[in-house]
């Protein structure tokens, strides 16, 4: 996601961050990554830019940067650097980097400017001060991953220890708030050392030995090799690298990072000195004739897809060898067979079929919950997010929802910027509670899906004259709050508890697939992933509505949508769809004909058959997350995307109710209606 903070530093306006084409005079880069050097090529960019030493190494790579390089100053980590401000600047102000959980490079910058008496006594290049004498002081963290063990060792920087402690306040902290685009509910990430052991526990299974058959990591952005290092350490893999320019800069990952530097140095020395290892290919070569095992990432995924889709298929759950398209066998015996429009390898001798697409669950930016749980180590003001937009804001995303209670102020400098752009949120969408999901709980994906189901039921939707119930009466999701003290339980919280020690999580589930419990519930995962696509063993579901032949999977044959969204939810949606299509009649066929797979649902009043009716909208989701537009309705039959419910340009939410009871008790107000389905963002 590309990053779109302004680069204004509210506290220091002539101070720029991570943007180079704004009225700042000098800049802060906290890593290299394109999306955050907009305007740093431009040929009238003269400023100073401040940055670590490896990121100004990674910068001279690129020839476009030759003539801004003169401008960029390094400087090191932990130690505190007199800002070169303006003539006219009367304090003095320093900045100290601290390392960031992101890529070679990544930091983090403190500002802190001194009282005016203080910057008299240190009006030298000295760095000696305490920080009673700082007057304010803000954190901008850049592009962040901030798991527990990270967030334990910023507790060893000095810099930050009078913030951390709760003797200072910082006024401002700039943090990564990338989570946010995919929308509410915020997404949980499993911990990327739980997704790399995953990753490793299926490579396990594949014949490394065969020359034939070779391994591709498929992402190519610098913080990834985290993830190669430890893959190619556990397997003593050999590294070859297509591309010149990431050679160059797995060079310098090599020679500066502390932990994966040796073990990439050393398996790109392998592969050149030609001993005998498994091939491990960064990005995608453009000459080998070899089998390719991909080593994808992917984020927003779920439990129960991924085991259904990404583990190996048992040769015994094939109805027939004959289903099998034999496509290659290697002079050591392993075998490249298509089968349900994938490609799978069967090595020799081995009784399951192995996938041609390794999933790696590998994140470089935090969840929500690793973003709250950090920025409650401090005591800020205020906070600023350095990612936003204009849905994102829409859908609730304000300071004094998501983190106000952090805060010590109540004011929002990124609120009063959003709402004079786009308009004021309302009350009742400000005090919405957060809502989250964890897709990798069993217990969680089971419960939305039921959800779904139980608003999409097909007899709800069909017949008529029954009563409705359909996709704009969705309710609040509720959340389960167990009592602390055990006497003060009820049984649903004990059963609650219970259902929760049964989960499995991505690394127990991939580490622990051959004892009983695992096969059987990866096997039920896969036994409903071939339901869907219709199986010969499964003819009688074949042959019913319930599973027609155009039933969309929730990740495609491919498995290619995973970092957008988490298909389970869609994929149900889209079944109702095709059911309603298949047998409703034609005017409730017309419902349903211009609906595209997404989570939120439109109602509208027909004004072909009403005009005196103003053209009013709702939108609701299962999560009870509203997509809102407050801006006014675009005349002359433009389309109005993203309407909560507007009556004369304000949220009415009494017509609202209204609404949903007449289609409850009145399910002949659908034919005044148009449903349509609008894409989750």
């Amino acid at each position: 996601m590309s990053n779109t903070f302004d680069g204004v530093l509210r506290e220091f306006p002539f101070i720029g961050l991570d943007r180079f084409n704004t009225s700042a005079l000098v800049f802060l880069l906290t890593h290299c990554h394109a999306d955050h050097l907009s305007g740093i090529s431009n040929k009238s960019f003269t400023n100073l830019v401040y940055c670590s030493k490896e990121t100004k190494m990674l910068l001279a790579l690129d020839k476009k940067l030759t003539k801004s390089l003169k401008m960029v100053k390094a400087v090191p980590y932990n130690v505190r650097t007199r800002l070169e401000t303006p003539p006219d600047a009367s304090n003095a102000i320093y900045i100290t980097l601290i390392e960031a959980y992101h890529c070679l490079g990544a930091s983090m910058f403190l500002v802190e400017e001194l009282s005016e008496s203080a910057s008299v006594a240190n009006c030298s290049q000295s760095s000696d001060y305490n920080v009673d004498q700082v007057s304010r002081a803000v954190l901008c963290t850049g592009d962040l991953r901030a798991e527990q063990w990270w967030r334990e060792s910023v507790h060893q920087s000095p810099a930050l220890f009078p913030y951390l402690k709760g003797d200072k306040s910082l006024d401002c902290i700039y943090f990564d708030s990338t989570f946010a685009y995919r929308g509410e509910p915020f997404i949980e990430i499993p911990p990327n050392n739980h997704g790399i052991h995953a990753a490793v526990s299926m490579l396990r299974e594949y014949p490394r030995s065969d020359p034939e058959i070779e391994f591709e990591f498929s992402d190519t952005t610098l913080g990834f090799e985290q993830a190669w290092a430890f893959i190619l350490s556990y397997f003593g893999g050999s590294l070859k690298v297509h591309s010149k320019h990431l050679a160059q800069k797995l060079e310098l990952v090599a020679e500066y990072d502390r932990i994966n530097g040796k073990t990439l140095k050393s398996a790109m020395t392998r592969f050149y000195a030609k001993k005998e290892a498994a091939v491990f290919h960064g990005g995608a070569p453009s000459d080998s004739d070899s089998i390719l095992v991909k080593i994808k990432q992917c984020i927003n995924f779920n439990i129960r897809d991924y085991t259904g889709i990404c583990c190996p298929i048992p040769l015994n759950s094939v109805p027939s060898i004959s289903e099998l398209q034999l496509i290659r066998e290697t002079k050591a015996g392993n075998k490249l067979f298509e089968y349900l429009d994938r490609l799978w390898i069967l090595p020799y001798g081995g009784t399951k079929l192995l996938p041609l697409e390794v999933k790696l669950i590998f994140s470089r930016h935090s969840s929500y919950s690793e973003v709250r749980a950090f920025l409650e180590m401090f005591t800020p003001r205020q906070v600023f997010p350095c990612f936003y937009s204009p849905t994102v804001w829409r859908n609730g995303f304000s300071m004094a929802r998501v983190f106000g209670h952090l805060c010590v102020e109540s004011k929002s400098s990124y609120d009063e910027m959003m709402v004079s752009l786009y308009g004021a949120l309302p009350k009742e969408v400000v005090t919405r509670s957060i809502a989250t999901i964890n897709r990798w709980s069993i217990s969680e994906c089971e419960k939305e899906e039921i959800f779904i189901k139980e608003i999409m039921k097909q007899d709800e939707l069909l017949p008529q004259e029954e009563p409705l119930k359909g996709p704009a009466l969705l309710n609040l999701r509720k959340v389960v709050r167990v009592p602390f003290l055990k006497n003060e339980r009820s049984s649903k919280d004990f059963d609650f508890i219970k259902g929760r020690h049964k989960d499995f999580s991505l690394q127990k589930m991939t580490e622990g697939r051959r004892s009983l419990n695992y096969e059987k519930f990866v096997q039920k995962q896969q036994m409903l992933y071939y339901k869907k696509h219709n199986l010969p063993q499964y003819k009688r579901d074949y042959q019913s509505p319930k599973y027609s032949k155009d039933f969309m999977s929730a990740l495609g044959g491919s498995s290619d949508y995973d970092t957008d969204s988490c298909g389970s939810s869609l994929d149900l949606l889209a079944r109702t769809r095709k059911s309603v299509c298949a047998s409703g009649s034609a005017h409730q066929r017309s419902f349903i004909a211009c609906s595209q797979p997404g989570l939120f649902w439109k109602v509208q009043k027909d004004v072909s058959r009403h005009p005196s009716f103003t053209r009013n909208s709702l939108v609701k989701s299962s999560f009870d997350s509203f997509e809102e537009d407050m801006s006014p309705p675009k005349q002359d039959g433009q389309r109005t995307e993203q309407i909560y419910y507007n009556l004369e340009g304000h949220v009415d939410f009494t017509n609202i109710d209204e609404l949903s009871t007449s289609l409850m008790h009145a399910p002949r107000i659908w034919q005044e209606m148009q449903l349509c389905c609008i894409p989750s963002q």
